[in-house]
């Protein structure tokens, strides 16, 4: 079992988020409180499926921060459904890294899934906002 920070923070950018298909794993009372809109520094690509994120230093990835309740029991159910394997963390598909995450003049030292694969083919969403691409992408596909 591995030590977590009191309190543990969580940031999410893609099926996490509000209204997002995993959404309803944080929304859940004793799992998470959502504490922040934020931003940390990094860059956003498009797998198909679901986002991915690689740490940068100047790019900003809108996201929200979710303060935990049990971290090692909620980062481990969100290890597994992000491929994150503790023990094999080279061969995993997400991995799990800490990084600051900033509103304005607050600041969290949080949790975050960053991709641990190669994002050469895939596109990049330049807004840094996973809502917003898949808002627009949809107003295209009506467009068209």
């Amino acid at each position: 079992m591995s030590e977590f920070p009191e309190p543990t923070y969580l940031f999410v950018y893609g099926t996490f988020l509000k209204g997002m298909a995993h959404s309803s794993f944080l929304d859940a009372s004793n799992r998470a409180q959502f504490i922040s809109e934020a931003t940390i520094s990094a860059q956003l690509y498009d797998t198909g499926a679901f986002p991915a994120a690689l740490l940068s230093r100047t790019n900003d990835l809108q996201g929200e921060i979710y303060q935990l309740n049990e971290p090692w029991t909620v980062l481990s159910t969100i290890d597994f459904i992000e491929g994150f394997n503790l023990e094999h963390p080279k061969r995993s598909l997400f991995k799990r890294e800490t990084c600051r995450a900033k509103n304005g003049n607050q600041s969290w030292e949080v949790q975050v899934y960053i991709y641990n694969q190669s994002v050469e083919s895939l596109p990049r969403i330049e807004s840094g906002s996973y809502r917003d691409y898949l808002q627009t992408s949809r107003l295209k596909d009506i467009d068209e």
